[in-house]
Order: C-alpha cells, then sequence, then structure tokens
C-alpha cells in the first residue's frame, strides 16, 4: 500500500522543476536534498542555495525540527514544528516516503496554527519589548516566540532567538524539572487558569542580585491549553517589588482580559460541508444550536450587509468559500429575535494535492464589543494614566523634537523646587550628569535624546549632582512608532536606585571589612561549601594545617594529620566537629590535638554549619585556636606549682595565705612550726602565742599583721616579739591583703621570719656604730681644715703666677707691636710659641681661681639683658681663623633671629668658647661643628655637636668631674688639665642652667646647654654689641683656645 502512495505522491513531485506543486516537499537522495518544491521555499522561507545539495540531518537541524525526534524515524501521526529563516514557528506533520533510491519528506503546515497570526494583540505587545514576554508550548514547555527584553534574563549561552528558539526550560535552566516553577507551568495546563508570582527566586536567571515577577497566561485552542505566555519584570530588590505588587497584579489581571477578548470564532468544515472542527468563541456564537453541518449556520440568524439588506445563502462568507474565493474582512450582521452581532468574516479554502477542497477556514470577528471596547479601552487609558501617575518608576514622556508631554508624580519628588521642566533641556539643567565610570555627560549623551534617534536603552546608570543631594539612577529609554514607521514619541523609565547603590558600597565595605578581619584574625578560620571543598582559609590556618597550600578539600586534612582527644584517645572521622557540622550539629570549644607528621599542635575547635533558604547546608565554617602554647604553659604552671611548693616548705620563712573567714589555705613548713601545727585559722591563731611590740606593750586581736591585712592595710616590716621557753622571739611580719576584681578582700598573705638573732646583733653594732661615729666626726673635720688650707693655698699660688705671666704676654706683644717688622720668622715663631704658652698657663691659673672661688662659694654672677644669637654669633665667628687652620668647619644654626635672657656674658663666653674648643681638640680635619640655638620647653637651648672622636658611655659622667679625662689615645692627642668642662658645669649652674652631653664613639658628641629663659629689670633693656667685640672676647678666646696647637 505504501508503494502505492509513493508512486502517486512520486508523480505528483515530478511538478516540482514546473514551480506547479502545492505541497512542501523535498526530495532526499543518499541524505543529501537534491531538490525541494516552492511550497517549501515558500513555508520556510529559506532560498535555494541553503537547502539545495545540504545533508538532510543538517537541514532538519538547520529548521530546528521539534521535538525531541529522531530524524531516522519520522512518524507521521505526530505533530511537529519547524522554525522558519525569520525564526516564526510552523506546525507541521511530516511524512516520509520511501524507496531504494530516495526519500520524499511531505511537511504539512496545520491549519490555523500560525501563532503570530491568531495572536496579532499579544504579537505587538512582545514587538513593543517594553515587558520581557516568551511564549512556551504547553506540552514540552519548548520557547516558540519572545522578546529581547526576556530573553536579556538568561546567560549568554541563551539570549537570543538563535540560541533559545525551539529548546525546552529543562535544556536552559538547570534543575528545571525539580522546581516550584515546573509545578507551577503544569498547574496552568492542568487548570486553564494563570498564575501570577512575585519575588520569583531569582536562580532561574544570570543575575541572582535581582528579582522577578512572573505571570504565566494559558491560551486555549479547541478547548485545550496549547501555549503558554510567561511575563516577566525584573523588580530589582525585594522593596520595590513590594511596592509595585498590586499595581502588577491588577495589569496582569488586565491582559488576561485582553488575551480572552481577542479570541477569533473559528469554523473548520471538510469538503462534503460537515461540521469539523471549532472553538470556544464559536461555540458562544451559536449559544442555541448544534453546528454539525453548513446549513446550521443559518437556523440563529439572519445576515444582512453593512448597508441592512438581508443576503441570501449562496453570497454569505461560508458560500464563497465553498466556491474557492479567498475572503478577507467580509462585514456582516447577525440577526436573531434577541441579538444582533455585528461579524468581519475572514477564510479560505484548503486543497488536496489534487487541488480540490479538503477543508474550509473561516475565522469570524465578533466586533460587536468594538463599542464596548473602545469604552474599556478609554478606561484602560484613564487606568494606564493612574498607574503611570503611581508608579514608583520616575517616567518621562517626550516627543520627537524633545518636548515634554507627560511626567508622573513621582518624577516631581527629585525634581529641584521651582525648577520648570517643559524639554530635554530643562531635564538637562537639573545638575550635572555623570556616567557610571564618572564621566560627564553631555545633553546629547542622555538616554532620551539618543532613543529620539532610534536607540533603545536599557538600565544604563546615571549619577545626577545637583547642588543640594547626589541621586543615582537606572534609565531605560525607547522610541515609540506610529503606523508608519516613523519615531512618534520618547519614553523614558528612571529608578532612582541611590539607597541600592548606597547599600551596595556599605555591603561591599562590609564584606571588605570581614574578610580583613578573618585575614587578620590569630584564629584559623576555614570555611566549607556544601561539597566539602575549601572555599574560603586565612593565613593563621598555615600555622595549624599541614602542607596548607594543598589542602583544598575536608578530606587533605585526613590523609595527612591523626586527631586525638584531650586524653589520647584517636578520634574517628564522623566524630569530628567539621563531620558533625555536615550533618547539621554544631560544636564548641572542642579540645583536640593534631599529630602532622613534623609536629603536634593542641587545638580549641568550634564549628557550625550556614544553612540556605531551604533548609540545606550551604557551608561549614570551622574556627581553630592554637592553645598548644597554653597547654604546655599549663603544664609548666603546673610544674612550677610543685616547685613552688618545694621553695615554701624549704624556705626559713613563715608563709600564712587566708581567706576572707580567717581560716589558713597554705601553710609552709615553717609556719606549721611556728604554730605548733594547732592553729587552723586567724582566731586560734591569736590564742596560740601572746605577741608585744618592741616596746613591750600586747597585741591586741583587731592590731595582728592578719586581722590588719583582712582590713584592707598592707603591713611591712613589722617587728614584734612573742615569749617561748623563757626567751624572746623576735619575728618580722609583712601583710598583704589581695582584692577581687570588685574590690572586695579575696584572701590575705602573711610572712614572718625570725630574727632573734638578728635584733641581737643589731642591739651590739649600735654600740660599735656610736663610737664609730664620733671617731669619724673628727677626722672630717681635720679633713675639711686642710682643703681650706689648700684652696687658700692655690689662690695665693695662682696670684703669684699670674703677675709673671701678664709681664710676659705683655713684653711679647710689645715685641710683635715695635719691631714685628723687624723680626725674623723664626724669631716671630718663638715668640708665638711664648705668646701661646702664657695665654695656656693663664688659662691654667684662671680655671685654678675660679674653682677655688666656686669651692669657697665665692661665684660671682653679673647678669644682664644681653641678644643670646648675636654673642652666641660673635663667639662663633672669634673661632673660624682657629678652625681653619685646624680644617674644620664651625657654623651657627639659630631658630630665632633675635632673643633677649638675662645672662652674665663673662661667662657664657667662657662656657662657649670651651664647649667649641674641646669640639675642635677632638673633630678630625674636614669635618663640621655647629652650634643651635633653639627653645625647649619655654627655656633656650644652645647645642655644640661635632662629629668627632666621640666619648665612651662609661666616661660620660666622668667628663664634668674635676681633672676627669677620657683616657685613651685619641684624647690624648690634644693636651688640657681636665678642669674645663668641670668649671663649664660649675657656671652653667651657677647661671640657673644645666649641662648634658650625648656621644656615640666614631660619631661625634653633642653638649646641651639650657638655660631659663627670664629677663631682669635694668636700666638698659640690652647691652651695646659694641661690648661683644672689644678686645676682652679676643682675648678670653686666644686663652681659651691656647691648647690647640696649629
Amino acid at each position: 500500500m505504501q508503494s502505492i502512495d509513493f508512486i502517486d505522491k512520486a508523480r505528483s513531485i515530478e511538478t516540482i522543476d514546473n514551480n506547479q506543486s502545492d505541497q512542501a516537499l523535498m526530495i532526499v537522495r543518499n541524505d543529501t536534498v537534491v531538490n525541494a518544491s516552492e511550497s517549501f521555499f515558500y513555508m520556510t522561507k529559506y532560498l535555494k542555495e541553503d537547502i539545495i545539495n545540504k545533508n538532510i540531518t543538517e537541514i532538519l537541524k538547520k529548521l530546528r525540527l521539534g521535538p525531541d525526534i529522531n530524524f531516522k524515524d519520522l512518524d507521521n501521526g505526530t505533530s511537529y514544528f519547524l522554525f522558519t529563516k525569520s525564526l516564526e514557528v510552523r506546525f507541521i506533520n511530516v511524512e516520509v516516503l520511501r524507496s531504494s533510491e530516495q526519500q520524499i519528506y511531505i511537511l504539512t503546515e496545520k491549519q490555523n496554527s500560525r501563532f503570530q497570526e491568531n495572536n496579532q494583540f499579544l504579537e505587538r505587545l512582545i514587538s513593543e519589548n517594553k515587558t520581557g514576554i516568551g511564549v512556551f508550548t504547553a506540552s514540552d514547555l519548548i520557547l516558540i516566540n519572545a522578546n529581547q527584553s526576556y530573553l536579556n534574563n538568561f546567560s549568554n549561552k541563551y539570549n537570543s532567538k538563535e540560541k533559545f528558539y525551539g529548546k525546552s526550560l529543562s535544556e536552559v535552566v538547570t534543575n528545571f524539572d525539580d522546581s516550584d516553577i515546573k509545578k507551577a507551568f503544569n498547574d496552568v495546563v492542568a487548570n486553564n487558569r494563570p498564575l501570577y508570582f512575585k519575588e520569583l527566586s531569582p536562580s532561574l536567571y544570570k543575575d541572582i542580585n535581582k528579582f522577578y515577577d512572573h505571570t504565566l497566561m494559558p491560551i486555549v485552542v479547541n478547548n485545550r491549553v496549547d501555549y503558554i505566555v510567561v511575563m516577566v519584570e525584573n523588580v530589582g530588590i525585594k522593596e520595590h517589588v513590594i511596592k509595585q505588587s498590586e499595581e502588577i497584579e491588577q495589569r496582569n489581571k488586565q491582559l488576561e482580559a485582553i488575551f480572552e477578548s481577542i479570541d477569533h470564532a473559528i469554523f473548520i468544515y471538510d469538503a462534503h460541508g460537515n461540521y469539523y472542527m471549532t472553538n470556544k468563541a464559536a461555540k458562544d456564537l451559536y449559544p442555541n444550536g448544534e453546528m454539525n453541518r453548513l446549513g446550521d449556520v443559518f437556523d440563529d440568524y439572519k445576515y444582512y450587509d453593512p448597508n441592512g439588506n438581508e443576503i441570501k445563502a449562496e453570497n454569505i462568507t461560508i458560500s464563497k468559500l465553498f466556491r474557492g474565493e479567498v475572503v478577507t474582512n467580509d462585514f456582516m450582521t447577525l440577526r436573531n429575535r434577541d441579538t444582533i452581532k455585528h461579524i468581519s468574516a475572514s477564510g479560505r479554502p484548503v486543497y488536496d494535492k489534487d487541488g480540490n477542497i479538503k477543508f474550509v477556514v473561516m475565522c469570524y470577528h465578533d466586533i460587536t464589543d468594538l463599542v464596548e471596547k473602545e469604552k474599556q479601552i478609554k478606561s484602560q487609558k484613564e487606568l494606564l494614566e493612574n498607574i503611570i501617575q503611581n508608579t514608583s518608576n520616575h517616567i518621562f514622556i517626550f516627543d520627537k523634537l524633545g518636548k515634554l508631554l507627560l511626567m508622573n508624580k513621582e518624577a516631581y519628588k527629585d525634581i529641584p523646587f521651582g525648577h520648570k521642566l517643559e524639554n530635554i533641556d530643562d531635564f538637562y539643567a537639573i545638575g550635572d550628569h555623570y556616567s557610571e565610570d564618572g564621566r560627564i555627560l553631555t545633553k546629547e549623551e542622555l538616554p532620551a535624546c539618543r532613543s529620539i534617534k532610534g536607540e533603545i536603552i536599557e538600565r544604563e546608570k546615571i549619577i545626577i549632582k545637583s547642588l543640594k543631594k547626589e541621586l543615582v539612577f537606572e534609565f531605560r529609554s525607547s522610541p515609540i512608532y506610529d503606523s508608519d514607521g516613523n519615531i512618534e514619541c520618547i519614553m523614558t523609565y528612571a529608578h532612582n536606585i541611590t539607597e541600592l547603590v548606597n547599600q551596595n558600597k556599605i555591603i561591599g565595605q562590609q564584606k571588605e571589612l570581614l574578610q580583613s578581619i578573618i585575614e587578620n584574625m590569630s584564629e584559623a578560620v576555614v570555611v566549607y561549601d556544601r561539597n566539602k571543598n575549601v572555599f574560603l582559609k586565612n593565613d593563621a590556618a598555615k600555622n595549624i594545617i599541614y602542607n596548607c597550600e594543598e589542602f583544598n578539600r575536608y578530606k587533605d586534612i585526613l590523609n595527612t594529620t591523626k586527631c586525638f582527644d584531650s586524653v589520647g584517645n584517636e578520634i574517628l572521622e564522623q566524630d569530628l566537629p567539621t563531620a558533625i557540622s555536615f550533618r547539621g550539629g554544631k560544636v564548641n570549644n572542642s579540645l583536640i590535638t593534631f599529630q602532622r607528621p613534623d609536629k603536634s599542635i593542641h587545638c580549641r575547635i568550634s564549628s557550625s554549619p550556614i544553612f540556605d533558604e531551604y533548609g540545606r547546608i550551604n557551608n561549614v565554617v570551622v574556627c581553630m585556636h592554637n592553645v598548644t602554647g597554653f597547654i604546655k604553659q599549663r603544664n609548666r604552671v603546673k610544674e612550677q606549682k610543685e616547685q613552688l611548693e618545694a621553695i615554701l616548705n624549704s624556705m626559713q620563712e613563715s608563709i600564712l595565705v587566708f581567706d576572707k573567714d580567717g581560716k589558713f589555705i597554705i601553710k609552709n613548713n615553717s609556719a606549721s612550726h611556728l604554730l605548733n601545727d594547732i592553729a587552723f585559722n586567724m582566731g586560734n591563731y591569736y590564742e596560740v602565742k601572746s605577741f608585744f611590740n618592741m616596746d613591750g606593750s600586747k597585741l591586741s586581736f583587731e592590731e595582728l599583721p592578719v586581722n590588719c591585712a583582712m582590713q584592707g592595710k598592707i603591713i611591712k616590716g613589722k617587728v614584734i616579739y612573742f615569749e617561748a621557753n623563757g626567751k624572746k622571739e623576735y619575728v618580722m611580719i609583712n601583710a598583704v591583703p589581695v582584692f577581687d576584681s570588685c574590690g572586695k578582700f579575696s584572701y590575705g598573705i602573711v610572712n614572718n621570719l625570725i630574727i632573734t638573732d638578728l635584733i641581737e646583733s643589731q642591739q651590739k653594732l649600735e654600740s660599735a656604730q656610736k663610737q664609730l661615729l664620733k671617731a669619724k666626726r673628727e677626722k672630717i673635720e681635720a679633713l675639711e681644715k686642710a682643703l681650706a688650707m689648700k684652696d687658700e693655698f692655690l689662690s695665693l699660688i695662682s696670684h703669684e703666677f699670674r703677675t709673671p705671666i701678664n709681664v710676659i704676654s705683655t713684653a711679647v706683644q710689645a715685641l710683635n707691636y715695635i719691631y714685628g717688622n723687624e723680626l725674623s720668622d723664626k724669631v716671630k715663631g718663638y715668640l708665638g710659641t711664648i705668646r701661646q704658652n702664657t695665654f695656656r698657663q693663664l688659662r691654667l691659673v684662671n680655671n685654678l681661681l675660679d674653682i677655688t672661688r666656686a669651692n669657697a662659694g665665692r661665684i660671682k654672677v653679673n647678669k644682664k639683658n644681653i641678644d643670646i644669637v648675636f654673642i652666641t654669633k660673635a663667639i662663633v665667628e672669634s673661632v673660624y681663623d682657629y678652625a681653619a687652620q685646624k680644617g674644620v668647619r664651625v657654623s651657627l644654626v639659630s631658630s630665632f633671629k633675635k632673643k633677649i635672657i638675662a645672662m652674665d656674658d663673662e661667662k657664657y663666653e667662657r662656657i662657649i668658647l670651651n664647649l667649641i674648643s674641646n669640639a675642635i681638640k677632638f673633630t678630625p680635619t674636614g669635618k663640621s661643628i655647629t652650634v643651635c640655638l633653639h627653645t625647649v620647653k619655654g627655656n633656650t637651648c644652645i647645642e655644640v655637636k661635632d662629629n668627632g672622636i666621640g666619648i665612651p658611655q662609661d666616661k660620660v659622667d666622668v667628663i664634668f668631674e674635676r681633672f676627669g679625662q677620657v683616657d685613651s689615645s685619641l684624647s690624648r692627642q690634644a693636651e688640657g688639665t681636665g678642669i674645663g668642662l668641670s668649671l663649664v658645669k660649675m657656671f652653667v649652674q651657677a647661671l640657673g642652667g644645666s649641662i648634658s652631653v650625648k656621644s656615640k664613639v666614631g660619631k661625634g658628641s653633642t653638649f646641651i646647654v639650657i638655660f631659663p629663659d627670664e629677663t631682669i629689670v635694668e636700666e638698659e633693656k640690652t647691652v651695646n654689641v659694641e661690648n661683644f667685640m672689644n678686645n676682652r672676647l679676643i682675648e678670653v678666646t686666644n686663652v681659651e683656645f691656647s691648647d690647640i696647637y696649629l
């Protein structure tokens, strides 16, 4: 039978080459398409070069033939679908005629099955692309139609028609078959009713931070749900979803009513005029009659043309169709006794392969409700305007010239008060507009301006900064076209996400803070995911987990480390804290010993599970505190306790520790012996023995050191005695109270030391000491007389030396002045040596006299108000020649230009010159000396810094002693008596100041002199500067620098 059919159909397709076949056919030889009918190309919209000479399997895949077919075993009784080149769905039957040489694929499109044509209103909603809409088959949930707004919710793998069309949700969404949304689709199909979901789980889509509202709408064909329309709206954050839930629900109800209202009455008759199929709308059109044959349509109504003339039976639409006419929009009025209906009828005959009418398909569009619909449209318009005015989004509608047509109430909230908004220019003038990356935007870059040029803007973030605030908006903008395809107006949505952005910043900061806290925790932290993989571990984990860098799964630690409890028993894997938490349990402070290959570590471990919204374990957090040191410390404390007890019991002192009730809680052996082992508390401690003060008075109970300690008093070194065996035994007692955290007495400590032998020895020593003191006083008096005689002698000798030295110095100066030009260089050299040595002797005599006066308390201080900066500068400049000849640079640094203080200028000169002289002596050639003036805590500070040999730390104090010198090979390079710094210190102290030194061997020394920042009352406030430039300063400088051989 099949061969006969094949022959008949093969003959019919011979007309393919002549373009006469009315069937969609493909001829396949050796799995290659060798020919196809024009009807096939018309149905699929592919070109011949797309099909001919291509593999049949590739062609069927290109057509997306489905669902779930085996290309080698197509069943003529099964309904299939394919997609045209423009991705329009076609519902077909496929018949394959096979012979030994070729196969013929016959594709027959199902009557009235084109979804786009039967649902034009829905198609328009989809094309507007404002709300995400997808259409799925009810049987397999295969996507057959969708707009880009819907596809954008999916990952890049499925976010276009080419990637998604022809695939089921089970292929696209992970775990879809076990999800609640799959159950919702089944419920819609089973009950033929729409469903609405608020805040559907975001796991269906790519962006898990967003929430979505869903509407599932059934489309019924022939009393059966054939399609499900899915409407998705991204509501952003949860708060936004809650605010708009009622508006979305109302809107979905209106859309459901619109879908129900666009259904046409569809009638299908066979070639004999018998009723073949109709839909619910057709049955509603003829509620009182049975539709079995063609003539039944005349039983309920009479038919009239638009002019009111009755139409004869042969001229009504169905008759025209049976005559082979194609009818479009044939307007008629149907009347009966109770009803008048206005109908727009369309239809076409369907032919078989022989060109005979096989079926007649007629569609009645009841336009009676047009007036009512106009009222509904007006009502819906008002409702839409109400929705626009009350939505939480900012909505702006501009015309194509940028003039503002409409703005809702929400938008006014963020418009500055008094700002007039009439067009896009006014909108741009609200404030400065910035892109998400901080770039300032021009007016032409605003979403509305770009949409005027035809661009569609999706989710573009813009920051608007005005004088008073900074707001962040998410913009959507798109053009709306008229029927001619010209832009009619622009609709711009702006969602204020300022709060969301700020919250995200806070969340980000908190996340960074948490990560920082975890990374800087001293405790090791490990976080596992639900598959027991290591999700997070901080640096502290490296100190506990062996080979931490390769620790990636929970099992890894078990492969290298054994775990033991506090008593040394090995812990089974299922009893470990982590394993317990993966079973839902929580563990706190479990002490576990990790026996690693390299060492053992003691840890306190806590672990707890973290559950997701479905009650499943999502993560396990494990915290490990390394207490190895604590355990070792505890063992050491135990050992130390034992050692301490041994030490206490070996001590000669008696140690008593008692509590707040007076009960002794610790007694060493000496204390037990002292109390004869019969005293157990403070009360009978007083009864055991009687104690006396050193004056012989008996101590009362309240005066006992133990009781004093209980009263919070500290007793140190109290000596008392008691009588034992007719002998006085002396005891030295210390008592200390110890308080708790609240300041209350907790316990006391008393130690007793028998000092009878010491007291007796002390009494003997006192007598001997009295005799020694008497002899010592006599010796001191004799020594003081000798010192006085010495100072008087030194003073006398110094005066005697001074007269000849001055005579020699004067004679040398006279020779240089009178005969300077006549003397030879050699004689001048000898005179220079004489002059320098007279200065040295004069310096020594002056120092001896000054020290003698200081010892006798006769240093005279003559203070005047002088400029310390000026005099210091004069002193520094006076030594330039000496320093230059030594190859040393001397400089002055002052933090102030002028400063008047009370000072004895002569002694100040001696002090500074002595310090600079010493610095030059011990500073190598090429180095520098700095004299610094500044203020320290309200005092004037002078610092002399050198880069010389330095002073050893143990010699710092020696240099200020009389005749004290640093005895080293380097210090002996310069001669001196060792009394200069001692005299400097005396002068500084006499002037009310202090001197100190900082030094490091090999680095140099800094002498620091501090004088009080004060002035005195005198007739002339300052001293004439010329006083410092006279010969005295020059002479003093020569004397002070006489020890330096140039």
